[in-house]
């Protein structure tokens, strides 16, 4: 399950539907719409820390996180996968009519010997998640 932060926005512009669609509807569309990773909407988690600091120049960035490293998840399918992220950052920023210089992002992959990665499940049995509707 990927996990996306973006930074940079605009603290004017928290807490608004526009954002609240980027961070639920765009962007989680724009993952599961890149080729080959098959990762559903429902599976994406899009977080957003704004920029408290009003700055001369505007950069947003994001960053991938929870991507599974495997063999057919290649170099260009992650470039896929942050140009899709990045145009549906792009979208918003125009939408919402907010100035930006550039937007950076990167994928960060997991399960590789040296990055530390940790899993804890909850213990006891999981909610159903149709239970809770």
């Amino acid at each position: 399950m990927p996990r996306i932060l973006i930074t940079g926005l605009s603290a004017a512009i928290c807490d608004t539907d526009a954002l609240r669609r980027l961070l639920t509807l765009d962007v989680p569309m724009a993952v599961e719409k890149v080729d080959g990773f098959a990762i559903s909407r429902d599976h994406v988690y899009v977080h957003a820390l704004p920029d408290l600091i009003q700055r001369p120049s505007t950069v947003v960035t994001f960053a991938v996180e929870g991507l599974i490293a495997r063999p057919e998840r290649t170099a260009g399918m992650r470039h896929a996968l942050c140009s899709s992220v990045a145009d549906a950052i792009a979208a918003y920023m125009q939408r919402t009519d907010s100035r930006y210089e550039s937007i950076i992002g990167w994928c960060a992959r997991i399960d590789r010997d040296d990055d530390g990665f940790v899993r804890r499940m909850c213990p006891g049995p999981r909610p159903d998640p149709e239970a809770t509707g």
